[in-house]
């Protein structure tokens, strides 16, 4: 049988999906008053597996994925993926 434990803290990475680089700024920008420092930046990445999100963003779709230096504490996590919606809705 297993004991329960207290998970280790975990590497954070956000994928970004915007036509628009400079919206990428912004969001960067607040990212990293929130979750600290990004250690690594990559893309732009194409993003043309689906049509999905087009409604919503219109074409020429792109990804980023940003990397945090600091690891995350997974107890944070809910609280993190509740400032990215509100990030996304604004």
């Amino acid at each position: 049988m297993s004991s329960p434990s207290i998970p280790e803290f975990a590497k954070l990475i956000v994928s970004a999906l915007t036509p628009h680089e400079e919206t990428l700024g912004k969001v960067s920008l607040t990212l990293v008053e929130e979750l600290g420092p990004v250690e690594e930046q990559v893309g732009p990445l194409s993003f043309h597996y689906t049509s999905y999100y087009e409604k919503e963003m219109g074409s020429g779709i792109q990804r980023w994925l940003l990397s945090f230096r600091d690891l995350v504490d997974r107890a944070e996590l809910a609280r993190i993926k509740l400032l990215t919606n509100r990030m996304e809705q604004a």
